[in-house]
């Protein structure tokens, strides 16, 4: 293990190429920092300066080390700083998604404020996608936490999550519909049903909560469209006579030409807050300890890693 402060030592020397301006820089004497030279080039068993009485330049070997190393010990400068920072909870970024018709959902509103209250010095940066960009954006790092259906999250390999809350199936359909004005409905009510769904390249797992639902009653699903997201959802709901099977949270943005009426005989979806188990970043042990103190007693058992 190469020792951190032979490393500086090295950058700067390599960076100054001479050694006496090095060492004020690093505020030691300049013996002190030749013997750090001396030693890290012990240490790796090669030569890292070539030297002369009137100057110090890089041997190749030096010159391929300064490359990787001088980024490495940026990136451990920075890391340190937003760990005490963020330790303290003075500072540091959380890049937050969430599912689009989350959009002022009460539950994320407190989970944010009570994460704010922890890290109250944080920058808390939150936007709103559909299924599909949201997984992506998760996958490729782009945000550090999302918050969307169970179902989603059980296609991206190693993650964490856990439960923020849970919400009722419902039947939506246009005002127009011939099953509008039930109070309830069975899923063998909608056997001759055409349904709308989410297709299957947005979220596979929206398209088998469909089949699911059918496979209970007891029939194939009539899939009269397959649209992108919730929106065009809407649209269409209200312009035919098909019918779609969400949950109560997402009903709540439906437009007023839609209805959503409660299904009976399904258990409650879970909405949650997930997050891949190799993000360092010291903000989401706040955004975690926000999320337990929030979730039902009941849900914070469910803590799932894979």
């Amino acid at each position: 293990m190469i020792d951190i402060p032979r490393i500086r030592a090295f950058l700067a020397a390599a960076e100054c190429l001479n050694f006496t301006e090095a060492a004020r820089r690093l505020y030691v004497t300049q013996p002190t920092l030749s013997k750090q030279i001396a030693l890290i080039e012990d240490d790796l068993g090669f030569k890292l300066f070539v030297r002369s009485n009137r100057n110090v330049s890089l041997t190749p070997e030096g010159a391929f080390l300064y490359k990787r190393m001088r980024p490495a010990i940026d990136e451990l400068d920075s890391s340190v700083l937003l760990a005490r920072t963020a330790g303290r909870g003075e500072g540091g970024t959380l890049r937050v998604g969430c599912f689009e018709t989350l959009i002022g959902n009460p539950t994320v509103l407190q989970l944010c404020s009570a994460f704010l209250q922890l890290c109250p010095n944080a920058d808390l940066q939150v936007d709103f996608f559909s299924f599909r960009p949201l997984r992506e954006k998760l996958i490729a790092n782009e945000v550090d936490v999302i918050i969307t259906k169970e179902f989603e999250v059980d296609v991206i390999l190693d993650e964490v999550h856990l439960p923020l809350f849970r919400s009722k199936p419902v039947v939506v359909l246009g005002t127009h519909h011939p099953l509008a004005n039930c109070e309830t409905l069975s899923i063998q009510s909608l056997s001759d049903c055409s349904f709308i769904t989410i297709s299957p390249a947005e979220s596979l797992g929206a398209y088998n909560q469909l089949y699911s639902c059918c496979n209970v009653g007891d029939f194939p699903p009539n899939i009269a469209r397959y649209v992108e997201n919730y929106r065009t959802l809407y649209f269409y709901l209200a312009l035919e006579h098909s019918t779609a099977i969400l949950d109560e949270c997402d009903a709540l943005h439906a437009p007023d030409s839609i209805r959503s009426i409660p299904l009976n005989g399904f258990p409650p979806l879970s909405t949650v807050a997930a997050w891949k188990r190799d993000n360092l970043n010291p903000c989401l042990g706040f955004f975690r300890q926000a999320l337990e103190h929030i979730a039902p007693p009941d849900h914070q058992p469910d803590y799932k890693e894979r």
